[in-house]
């Protein structure tokens, strides 16, 4: 409680003789509401307060959010009873009521924490003994449950609206907050000004009509407005501040058009339904100083300057810990970017981020990589790649989210023969710790997308490379021992197919991905049909072995990280395939271009010249 901002409110409602409704939560557990400390004659200060007039409502029990259920108002996805079952929530009430009860507080008035309750709430508040509920969009009371519905304004200081009846809330605790600078004086003026118009509780609840049906009807009309139709004008709120802002209404139509369509390879423009507007967004990326984590974020933040990217890495030494830091150095370098250090299977950790951010979009990048460390290292793969994996779902679970996108693998088809790879092909005998890791990263997420409707998206990477890549892959060890004047093994004797994909088209990609979320629809049986989907992120043409460490020798005499009489042939050795590889990786990428109009086209050579520049600035300059 902030005593404070509380007795300066209340010198105002006793100047105006306003006697409001006064919430109390039973055991207050919220540390944003212990402000001050406990006052020993709390209790007998409301007791005079309830003596004189005022009202006392049940505000929750604990005022803490364990679910993320919107509720019948359906306004906020957090919630400490919407979710839990009648005995759970019969059981929070009787409990606060008893609190009560014993320090001589007597009521029948109840209203949520976040204004969340839903249908077993309203059935435990009646066989508790309450009769009134100040939660509800609504012009008048109505009646549902058993229970009177006092319709309520929320947000700000108390106003009054032009049509209807209801109550308004104030939170004291807030009002030092400088956008609520000036609530004092509109709560002044509030009273001064209407004050014949405001009703003590129990009088305003007289007003109930006692037709059921009507009322509901005219609550479904409110929440159909707040939460549809204003939720449908934002975007264009937000449209019309960045034209001001920039004053080029050309570029930002350009940027308009491509959000809402793409371009298909034979000209066509291509719909995108499910659209998640990027700008204005907070997105989430873990593995964010990792190799595609690092130049997806600033890609976002570079082209879309009102986009939050909150980052994520436990920047463990896996691989060389000087080139996640050049990297996440640069990104710090960003207006907008947020760095966090931490590891996915640190639950509360999660909780906090998804608590303090409400990421609007989640890209999991964050994983344990490599299958040959995974046959060495297994604990690793399970607490990074499943674990973690599990608290961001349960994340999003609680914390709801407009899209998930995750990375898989193309390891996941495992020994597959048939090529290309296809997201139809089965996909259950990984030969790999890592692939079985992934593979259940899809299961996992495509049980949550159907409990909870999460929508989601996995994406198969194939053989990713590029610029300050990961030094366990197979083009940065080569050239780390040609360095070195050491021999490269080249498994397969050679005869090894890789589907090579440019870090750049990899971003692609997953941007194009986060834009569009998979469509949230009922199947016949009218429940949710999972909004899921998979795609292969690969360039769909497998480039041989032996040709690939040949174009990348040549690429490192041409930057100057070998001479240019570099004897090739007597640094290299064939070899046995070993174990949990793959004879060739070959992604059929017809459902990405199809959906989104893109396919990953960066020819071999001109990404390892990039990538040969990098190294040679970074390593030898």
């Amino acid at each position: 409680m902030d005593w404070g901002q509380w007795n300066r409110a209340m010198k105002i409602l006793k100047l105006y003789h306003v006697k409001p409704l006064i919430g109390v939560i039973p055991d207050c557990q919220d540390p944003d509401l212990l402000i001050d400390p406990p006052q020993r004659d709390f209790w007998d200060y409301l007791k005079s307060l309830q003596a004189d007039g005022f009202a006392i409502a049940m505000h929750g029990y604990l005022h803490v959010y364990d679910t993320a259920v919107r509720g019948i108002v359906n306004d906020t996805f957090r919630s400490e009873f919407a979710g839990h079952s009648y005995e759970e929530q019969y059981e929070k009430i009787r409990k606060g009521k008893e609190i009560l009860v014993s320090h001589g507080i007597q009521t029948d008035i109840f209203f949520a924490p976040a204004h969340s309750y839903d249908e077993n709430t309203l059935r435990a508040l009646s066989a508790n003994g309450f009769k009134y509920v100040s939660d509800g969009k609504s012009s008048k009371p109505f009646v549902r449950e058993g229970i009177i519905c006092i319709p309520c304004r929320s947000g700000g200081c108390p106003r009054i609206g032009k049509y209807g009846c209801y109550t308004a809330v104030f939170h004291a605790h807030e009002w030092k907050r400088p956008d609520k600078k000036d609530c004092y004086d509109q709560l002044k003026t509030l009273c001064e000004e209407y004050s014949e118009e405001i009703v003590d509780f129990k009088e305003y609840a007289k007003q109930k009509t006692g037709i059921p049906f009507v009322e509901y009807m005219d609550e479904k009309m409110y929440i159909f407005y707040e939460n549809k139709i204003k939720a449908a004008l934002r975007p264009m709120v937000h449209v019309i501040k960045s034209m001001l802002k920039k004053k080029k209404i050309k570029d930002w139509l350009d940027k308009w058009v491509c959000k809402r369509a793409y371009i298909t390879a034979n000209g066509q423009s291509k719909s995108l339904k499910g659209v998640v507007y990027m700008q204005g967004n907070v997105v989430f990326i873990t593995g964010s100083s990792g190799f595609i984590g690092s130049n997806l974020a600033k890609r976002i933040l570079t082209t879309e300057p009102d986009t939050k990217v909150i980052g994520l890495d436990n920047m463990n030494d896996y691989y060389d810990v000087r080139i996640k830091e050049a990297r996440l150095a640069k990104l710090q370098k960003i207006e907008n970017y947020t760095f966090i250090k931490g590891n996915l299977a640190d639950k509360a950790l999660i909780n906090s981020i998804f608590e303090q951010y409400h990421p609007d979009i989640v890209v999991n990048l964050g994983a344990q990589a490599g299958v040959r460390y995974s046959i060495t290292n297994p604990d690793a793969y399970i607490e990074s790649n499943v674990i973690g994996f599990y608290n961001i779902l349960e994340a999003c679970r609680h914390y709801p989210v407009k899209h998930l996108v995750y990375a898989s693998s193309s390891s996941v088809y495992g020994s597959n023969k048939k090529v290309p790879y296809s997201t139809d092909d089965k996909v259950d005998n990984p030969v790999s710790l890592y692939a079985a890791t992934k593979k259940s990263n899809e299961l996992m997420a495509h049980a949550y997308s159907k409990l909870y409707n999460i929508p989601s998206t996995g994406l198969r990477f194939f053989t990713v490379y590029g610029p300050a890549g990961r030094p366990d892959m197979a083009y940065f060890g080569f050239t780390n021992k040609l360095v070195n004047g050491e021999t490269i093994k080249i498994f397969n004797y050679g005869n090894c197919k890789r589907d090579f994909t440019y870090v750049d088209d990899i971003v692609e990609g997953v941007v194009r991905v986060m834009a569009k979320a998979p469509e949230k629809k009922n199947g016949e049986d009218g429940l949710p049909i999972p909004p899921y989907a998979v795609y292969n992120i690969g360039n769909s043409n497998p480039e041989n072995l032996l040709d690939f460490v040949q174009i990348l020798s040549e690429e490192l005499v041409r930057a100057g990280v070998l001479p240019a009489d570099y004897d090739f042939e007597a640094h290299k050795e064939l070899v046995p395939m070993q174990p949990g590889d793959v004879p060739v990786t070959f992604a059929d990428t017809e459902p990405l271009e199809r959906d989104f109009g893109f396919k990953p086209h960066t020819p071999l050579r001109d990404g390892l010249r990039k990538f040969a520049e990098w190294y040679k600035e970074f390593y030898m300059a």
